[in-house]
């Protein structure tokens, strides 16, 4: 028969007990231990953080040392946040205080100018690496929304794009011509998912195409296609090939060239990347141009030297696209090599990108914008003083090819045509010929 002992029960719940009390006081230790320990140095940021330190001396002693550090003046830093710093504002908690609008505005355009790795900036700003992380893919969300709409505006009336071809004509000598197109791979790390940003050139990527009007301004983008895409298709499938297609982009209505009679409608310009389209106008095939025999009284001579000279006027207007990428790298770091971030995130860094630019042109901020940064002419020769930005060799920006296929319309031909007789004859400028026969062209 069993026999019942009450004592060894009782020692049996009493042991119970203390294992339980014990695992609820190293669950309140442990979680007590997450939410406040912080790295000492972390916590010595705002003694000997770049923010409340570095910055804020290069802000009261050395203005040329915040517009490297930053790419851009206190005054228009100070600017910039306040558009962006109620956005970007975070609330103090129990456990800590917030990083300030100022500080978060201050570690995203020192990651876009350097292109310094997260970890790089968490040394510098004594924040945590994850922290910067968030940080920088917020600042960029919200720089892009609080600057689209005034500074990234796509023009949509007649008087709009009529200001843009004046523009072209005064500074470029090129009437009718509203935008300089252009397009890119933006090198990124691999993403480690399937392969649809592996393009065919070998590399992973996400495609920028920019439109620009005659002062280095973007007036339209397209950011994020994938780099397998293709690059026959990115502008063809674009809003902007859409729009143009369908002559829905407020355009004005076509109007002859100075000293012509026909009408010809406006265009923008590009390279062999593009197909020619009434309203897209590249140059004459290579092969038709890169040979003359010096011969006055030859008819394949004569045009010959005519579609070299409207190459050379095309080219023109045409390099303000390649300013404005060449720029975007010399300017900001970030695209100085394959970013390593996903293909989502590098689409958020290049708009908040893109939206500064404009920014910083608008505002011509002398760091950002020097009059020495682009291509410029000589005011005398017109020759071809090449910009500061063609010095940077490092850049993440691969061009796209030259698209096959492209069956040329008659229209587009003719009108290709009308603008090579207009800058052979009431178009021409007198230095055309010195400069188009004494080099080759870009």
């Amino acid at each position: 028969m069993a026999s019942y002992d009450s004592s060894s029960e009782e020692e049996e719940e009493n042991f119970a007990g203390m294992c339980a009390a014990a695992a609820v006081l190293a669950q309140q230790r442990q979680s007590t231990n997450r939410s406040t320990w912080v790295r000492p140095w972390l916590a010595r940021r705002l003694l000997h953080g770049a923010y409340s330190q570095l910055l804020q001396e290069f802000f009261r002693e050395d203005p040329r040392e915040t517009k490297r550090f930053l790419r851009m003046s206190q005054e228009n830093f100070r600017e910039l946040l306040e558009m962006v710093g109620p956005v970007i504002k975070k609330q103090d908690t129990r456990m800590r205080k917030a990083i300030e609008p100022g500080e978060r505005l201050a570690i995203t355009l020192r990651y876009l100018a350097s292109g310094d790795s997260f970890v790089s900036l968490s040394y510098a700003f004594r924040v945590a690496n994850n922290t910067i992380r968030e940080i920088v893919l917020e600042t960029c969300t919200a720089l892009f929304a609080v600057l689209k709409d005034e500074y990234l505006k796509v023009p949509s009336t007649p008087d709009e794009w009529e200001r843009i071809s004046n523009e072209f004509q005064t500074r470029w000598q090129f009437p009718n011509c509203v935008g300089a197109l252009d397009g890119k791979h933006v090198e990124i790390v691999s993403p480690g998912r399937g392969s649809a940003y592996f393009n065919y050139q070998g590399y992973h990527s996400i495609v920028l195409m920019a439109l620009v009007d005659a002062a280095y301004r973007i007036i339209w983008f397209d950011v994020g296609c994938n780099g397998r895409a293709g690059d026959a298709g990115i502008f063809r499938d674009s809003s902007l090939a859409e729009a143009l297609e369908k002559d829905t982009l407020g355009l004005p209505p076509p109007r002859p060239l100075p000293g012509r009679t026909e009408p010809v409608p406006f265009f923008i310009v590009g390279d062999d990347a593009f197909g020619l389209k009434t309203y897209l106008m590249k140059p004459y095939p290579y092969r038709t141009t890169v040979r003359t025999t010096g011969r006055n009284d030859d008819p394949v001579e004569i045009e010959r030297r005519q579609q070299r000279l409207f190459d050379y006027r095309l080219s023109r207007a045409r390099r303000l696209s390649e300013n404005v990428f060449g720029i975007l790298a010399a300017r900001f770091g970030v695209f100085r090599s394959a970013m390593r971030l996903s293909p989502e995130n590098a689409t958020t860094v290049t708009l908040a990108c893109l939206a500064l630019h404009n920014f910083l042109f608008t505002k011509r901020d002398v760091q950002f914008a020097a009059p020495s940064l682009p291509d410029r002419e000589h005011p005398l020769t017109h020759e071809l003083v090449d910009g500061e930005w063609r010095s940077n060799r490092e850049t993440s920006f691969h061009d796209l090819t030259r698209q096959a296929g492209n069956r040329n319309t008659a229209d587009a031909r003719w009108v290709r045509e009308e603008i090579k007789d207009y800058v052979n004859s009431a178009g021409a400028v007198p230095w055309q010929e010195r400069i188009a026969f004494g080099r080759n062209l870009q």
